[in-house]
């Protein structure tokens, strides 16, 4: 079985559409306002493919190896932060791999599974929020999670 998803989106902002006040100077009051030129906050593409075969290995049930790989493009955080020059606040882009392998007995009701997740141990941010250049004297950032196990028994009655 192979299942997967791509998404893609370009937004653009467009000028008419802006509050003049959240503009950057001069024409608005707000440094660290939006700018039509500012990139969306979403990431241009995402992908993920999962793919798993079922073994079936007779009256010793069946073994099921499954694999999962997702992509996440660049993604802005939030509109500039500094007028000269107007950095970006940013997560790189980043790409991750996790699995499973599940056997299952003959009688379907028992199931013991190891999973491993962020595989490759990628270390890469969920979000980010940056105050530097706007003069709020931080940068906060969530790390996503580092490769972790798990085993899993299920039974059903």
């Amino acid at each position: 079985m192979i299942d997967g998803a791509l998404s893609y989106i370009d937004q653009k902002l467009k000028a008419g559409s802006l509050n003049p006040a959240a503009a950057i100077p001069p024409f608005g009051t707000n440094p660290g306002g939006v700018d039509p030129s500012d990139p969306p906050t979403v990431p241009k593409w995402k992908a993920n493919l999962g793919m798993q075969y079922k073994a079936e290995l007779g009256d010793s049930g069946s073994l099921t190896p499954r694999l999962d790989f997702t992509y996440q493009a660049k993604q802005y955080t939030g509109p500039n932060t500094s007028v000269t020059p107007r950095g970006r606040t940013f997560l790189p882009s980043f790409t991750t791999l996790n699995g499973r392998l599940t056997w299952r007995n003959a009688d379907e009701d028992l199931d013991i599974s190891l999973e491993v997740t962020n595989i490759t141990n990628e270390y890469y941010y969920l979000s980010r929020f940056n105050l530097l250049g706007a003069g709020g004297g931080f940068d906060k950032a969530l790390p996503a999670r580092p490769r972790e196990w798990a085993l899993t028994v299920k039974k059903k009655f």
